[in-house]
């Protein structure tokens, strides 16, 4: 048996599909990614009429945290709790569940900070300072080149890390 399927069951909704992609108005998206100390702040004031200040940056700036093995988490307590998506933290999960505790399947509360467990080799970061270091490592580069260019720009990083890494 043949069934015949009209081509207006596909011309008509494919019209109006066409019909309204057509007519929407277009929409813009606000474009780009700024480190805390380069907000466009008198861009976004003019184009619509607010700014955060400089108070809300710095309070959002030390909220965001990166967790070990690029996550993203923010700070949700005064005392230090972080929140982050589930597969940030599932392998900690994994290696702090046992046969009679299962904390991927029916997750764990502490109770009390006594109680809290951590999460083996994870490390959260956050921002505590922001500055320009581009005219230090070209410097410290030279006019080197290659290798030996790579190998002069990567020492110059570790010591800046090194000079503001806080000590224990």
């Amino acid at each position: 048996m043949t069934r015949k399927i009209s081509t207006l069951n596909f011309v008509l909704p494919a019209a109006a599909l066409a019909a309204a992609i057509l007519t929407a108005p277009s929409v813009s998206a606000e474009e780009g990614m700024w480190t805390f100390d380069g907000f466009p702040s008198a861009k976004l004031q003019a184009e619509h009429g607010w700014a955060p200040d400089q108070k809300w940056l710095d309070r959002t700036r030390a909220a965001a945290v990166r967790l070990a093995g690029g996550c993203s988490a923010s700070f949700v307590s005064p005392d230090g709790l972080i929140l982050t998506n589930h597969h940030c933290v599932i392998g900690c999960l994994q290696d702090l569940s046992s046969a009679d505790s299962d904390f991927v399947e029916k997750g764990f509360n502490a109770g009390d900070r006594l109680r809290e467990k951590q999460c083996p080799g994870q490390q959260a970061e956050v921002v505590t300072a922001i500055s320009d270091v581009t005219m230090d490592i070209k410097k410290a580069m030279g006019s080197s080149a290659g290798e030996a260019l790579v190998k002069a720009r990567d020492a110059r990083i570790s010591q800046i890390e090194a000079d503001q890494s806080p000590r224990p």
